[in-house]
């Protein structure tokens, strides 16, 4: 009873000492996450705190393009909790015991139009910042200030994040 009541204690005092090593770790990884999920569904929103790599940006230039994107997400807003809510509901009916592939094919729809109508704001957001920019300007927007749907490139996490 002594030599499993110490290795019981010795198991939960390895653990306790491992323990903030994991938080560490996984709030690292959290913050990577962070950024690399920054302006996910804005791209814009994310190049915001670029703007000043762009060749002679104005403070009206940057205050007209936040203001754009703020719009964007305003409009965009009630539609991403829409999606949410497809989401969740589209989780429900398929894992019911007997699925309803009617009301499935329903709430696919219903996300992919709300899909559509976010991907079309972010796009005239999109070409109203160009019309903000100069043509040099608008050249870097297009060529590296963009991150195609926040992706900038990266694969997906081990979580598929």
């Amino acid at each position: 009873m002594k030599t499993t009541g110490k290795v019981l204690l010795m198991s939960i005092l390895a653990v306790m000492l491992s323990m903030p090593v994991w938080a560490q770790r996984r709030g690292g990884m959290e913050g990577n996450e962070h950024h690399r999920r920054e302006g996910q569904g804005y791209p814009e929103m994310g190049m915001m705190h670029r703007l000043d790599k762009l060749p002679d940006i104005t403070e009206a230039q940057k205050e007209s393009i936040k203001e754009i994107v703020m719009k964007a997400q305003k409009e965009a807003l009630p539609l991403k909790n829409q999606m949410g809510e497809q989401k969740a509901r589209l989780q429900t009916l398929s894992t019911e015991d007997k699925a309803d592939m009617k009301a499935i094919n329903k709430t696919i729809d219903k996300l992919a139009d709300l899909k559509a109508q976010t991907m079309k704001i972010r796009a005239a957001a999109r070409q109203d910042i160009r019309q903000v920019l100069n043509d040099e300007q608008r050249l870097i927007f297009d060529t590296h200030m963009q991150h195609r749907n926040g992706k900038h490139g990266h694969r997906k996490g081990p979580r598929g994040k």
